[in-house]
């Protein structure tokens, strides 16, 4: 996942960086994070970002002037605003922000914000994927229980059936690295929502099927579901 931090404090984008790379981690998401001081800057970038923390008022410029512009480019940009000044919180609406929080930063709050962030980003993202025949198609990613290596290529479990496709598991792997997904056998990737119970190194998923949680990852995979149950999804 691709976050941005835009806030002219230099000590309080790195902080919130930081606090933000420490929550995803803490659910199994990776991230990386690219800090900008002005609104000259976050405007010229040509990176495409997931989630953008965004102060309003800026050395050259509107923060919500900015948000405007970057939903414009980029429909699917989560913004959460963090400011001190409460009379923008209707502009923020106008920029479809997501969230608007304000200095002193509260964790919590700043917590629950990316919770409800990554739980709308899991529900309404698509996966691309290609067919056999190495036709484009789109996997809701909410919609997949697990995936199953097939040879080079591999199979998707989606309700009752399964979805043949061109990509190999491991490029599944890289595709759902930042979502609720983990490689708990070389042969399969399971999204942790469909997982009803661990029984003896197995995880049953919720229609039944059992499978085997390699020896290599069965820490990990405790932690990560541990956490899973913790935060309550």
């Amino acid at each position: 996942m691709k976050i941005a931090v835009c806030e002219d404090n230099e000590v309080l984008a790195k902080n919130y960086a930081e606090i933000a790379g420490y929550i995803l981690s803490d659910v199994g998401v990776e991230s990386t994070c690219d800090i900008f001081l002005s609104v000259s800057e976050i405007l010229t970038s040509d990176v495409e970002y997931d989630l953008l923390l965004l102060d309003c008022e800026l050395p050259d410029g509107s923060g919500i002037e900015a948000a405007k512009k970057l939903k414009q480019a980029h429909n699917e940009l989560c913004i959460i605003i963090i400011t001190a000044h409460e009379q923008y919180v209707y502009d923020s609406f106008e920029a479809e922000a997501f969230r608007y929080l304000l200095k002193p930063l509260n964790i919590e709050k700043f917590e629950k914000a990316i919770y409800a962030f990554l739980e709308k980003r899991k529900t309404g993202a698509f996966l691309p994927t290609r067919t056999p025949d190495r036709q484009v198609m789109y996997l809701k990613i909410s919609d997949i229980m697990y995936i199953e290596a097939f040879g080079k290529k591999s199979k998707v479990k989606i309700g009752d059936s399964l979805t043949d496709v061109f990509d190999s598991i491991s490029e599944m792997d890289e595709k759902l690295r930042s979502f609720n997904f983990m490689r708990i056998h070389r042969s399969y990737l399971v999204n942790f929502a469909y997982i009803d119970k661990v029984v003896h190194n197995t995880a049953v998923m919720k229609n039944g099927d059992e499978i085997l949680v390699s020896r290599r990852v069965r820490r990990e995979f405790n932690q990560r579901m541990n956490e899973w149950l913790r935060k309550g999804y």
